[in-house]
């Protein structure tokens, strides 16, 4: 267990400090505090101050949530050179960071963003992207972005740019890398079920285990980046705008197994070509992402819900197939069947993907 004894030192004095600077009270390896906004000893302005491992203009609810207290609680865990957040919501919240509060705290890297469960987006002045349950997503904490999240469980790591630049050459702060989706990189599962692990690890492990584990995935997080920039020219310009829409289109109407591609480009207003022209330039194909979309959401029914059937599930998520059919898709791609896939998630095991689906599995115009 993570010692939280009173002699710890107080959480308050974490919110300014960079993974790279000392500090009198900070511990030889590592700080680690915890804060709800539900708190009686603390009014907002002291939950805005102790529960941000950034600053932040504003945080308060929206949408839903509007006018109800904010029901947040998150906790932090500052390593050596990576820091990690754990934010657990029951709101939909809004926060606000400017170019102003980035001067201000003068924390300067990445942030990476897993969604366990919940919605979640960031809007910079350049881009958009809209992350929901097994989605990863990366942000530069120097640019001035406003986040969105939904009842949301979500994991962030940050790195500091000194270590991303010293291991890959680069300060990724080009315009491809300002923000954007990892969700399709191939070890982005991987990174995921890292992070999911360090979520649900948080406060039940030896700190030094935790760091331990904070590490690799760390170091895992900048292998997947060495990929992405072996990648090269696709991503020397960022998504168009007609891309992230027919990714929100795909997000919000996935559910529907009557869904095609041929709904997509008539839902987004654009041709048959466009899409799949939209969907080539960023080495996706239309059907290919929607279908892992469908297995992704699947996978997460699965892990909320003990009762439901295999194939009710599959068909509320827009999987809608012939049972073995299904199960030989996902046995493909996960390397289990799904009545195993709920066992491992039942006993805290996570569920990754194996290989890619087969070409056949993919073709254009299927579902």
């Amino acid at each position: 267990m993570v010692n939280h004894s009173d002699d710890r030192p107080d959480p308050r004095d974490s919110t300014r400090i960079s993974p790279e600077t000392s500090s009198p009270k900070r511990p030889a390896r590592f700080l680690y505090g915890e804060r709800s906004s539900l708190d009686p000893r603390a009014n907002s302005a002291d939950y805005l101050a102790d529960a941000n491992l950034f600053r932040r203009s504003y945080v308060r609810t929206i949408g839903e949530s509007e006018g109800m207290p904010l029901d947040s609680t998150v906790a932090w865990f500052v390593g050596n050179n990576v820091a990690f957040y754990k934010l657990t919501s029951n709101s939909c919240v809004e926060a606000k960071r400017t170019e102003a509060d980035a001067a201000a705290d003068k924390i300067d890297g990445v942030v990476f963003d897993y969604v366990l469960s919940g919605e979640y987006s960031e809007e910079t002045a350049t881009g958009f992207v809209s992350l929901r349950a097994g989605d990863l997503g990366m942000v530069q904490s120097t640019v001035e972005v406003t986040a969105r999240s939904r009842l949301a469980r979500i994991a962030t790591i940050f790195l500091p740019r000194t270590r991303l630049a010293a291991a890959l050459e680069t300060d990724l702060s080009g315009e491809p890398f300002i923000l954007r989706s990892l969700s399709s990189a191939p070890l982005a599962p991987f990174v995921g079920a890292q992070m999911r692990l360090l979520f649900e690890s948080y406060g039940r492990m030896d700190a030094q285990d935790f760091e331990i584990v904070l590490e690799a995935t760390a170091e895992l997080l900048i292998h997947l980046l060495r990929g992405e920039l072996s990648r090269g020219e696709q991503f020397q310009a960022r998504p168009s705008k007609e891309f992230m829409r027919a990714i929100a289109y795909i997000e919000e109407n996935y559910h529907r197994p009557e869904l095609t591609p041929d709904d997509i480009w008539r839902g987004i207003n654009v041709s048959r070509t466009q899409l799949y022209k939209l969907f080539s330039e960023n080495s996706l194909t239309v059907a290919g992402y929607l279908r892992d979309v469908r297995l992704r959401r699947f996978v997460d029914a699965l892990r909320t819900t003990d009762a439901s059937g295999i194939g009710r599930l599959a068909w509320t998520c827009g999987l809608d197939m012939q049972a073995a059919d299904f199960t030989r898709l996902f046995k493909r791609v996960y390397g289990m069947t799904p009545r195993q896939a709920r066992a491992a998630l039942q006993a805290g095991q996570p569920v990754v993907t194996k290989v890619f689906p087969a070409p056949s599995d993919i073709e254009e115009g299927g579902k």
